[in-house]
């Protein structure tokens, strides 16, 4: 005679099922579980935060340290572009530990030939990065430049820097291209200390330029 199946009382079942629902073995871990993804951004992200509000401080420093350096010089002359390039590595400094490879700027002076003194004239320009400065290819001596007001008076110069940088986030991408990263922009204006700041062609408007 074959042994017959266990017979389950349905009392049986129901106190089985209680006491499952009354076993809290194991639910720590299920709720950590939960908690560690929004634990895990949230640590990325302070790390995150705080390393871009670093790199940015770092960044309006150097913009204004470059033009403050070179508005307190009286010529840059007879090499603009090593003079221009010794202050560049100071600004690379300052940028560390960060990278700086990003960094580029381009430093001008503007004088204010005009009676409008918003309406300025590039004297001369140069763009520095990391490894190198050169005359700079985007603003050229007689360029138009404006001016905010009551910065200048009328045949004075002023210092302009425009910087940019390249934030690359460490663990995320902005952006369609990840090596892109986010791009930072910053401006400053500094007043010569002398005349101006000579880069041997002298302290007057270049002839070629309209009131010049």
């Amino acid at each position: 005679m074959r042994n017959a199946l266990p017979f389950t009382r349905p009392s049986n079942v129901v106190a089985m099922i209680g006491r499952w629902r009354r076993d809290i073995a194991g639910a720590a871990a299920i709720e950590f579980a939960f908690l560690v993804p929004v634990m895990l951004v949230m640590l990325l992200g302070t790390i995150e935060v705080s390393r871009a509000i670093s790199m940015d401080r770092r960044f309006s420093l150097v913009t204004s340290m470059v033009g403050d350096l070179i508005a307190r010089e009286k010529t840059i002359a007879p090499t603009p572009t090593a003079a221009m390039y010794g202050i560049m590595k100071s600004a690379n400094t300052i940028m560390a530990p960060y990278d700086a490879s990003t960094l580029k700027m381009t430093v001008m002076s503007v004088m204010a030939l005009k009676a409008d003194t918003t309406q300025g004239t590039v004297k001369w320009a140069y763009d520095c990065t990391k490894t190198s400065c050169t005359l700079s290819s985007t603003k050229s001596t007689c360029n138009s430049y404006v001016l905010p007001a009551n910065v200048v008076s009328q045949g004075s110069s002023v210092i302009i820097v425009e910087s940019k940088y390249t934030f690359a986030p460490l663990f995320t991408s902005w952006g369609s291209n990840p090596a892109h990263g986010a791009s930072w922009a910053d401006k400053s204006t500094h007043s010569p200390r002398q005349v101006c700041v000579d880069d041997g062609s002298g302290c007057t408007a270049p002839p070629a330029c309209p009131n010049g």
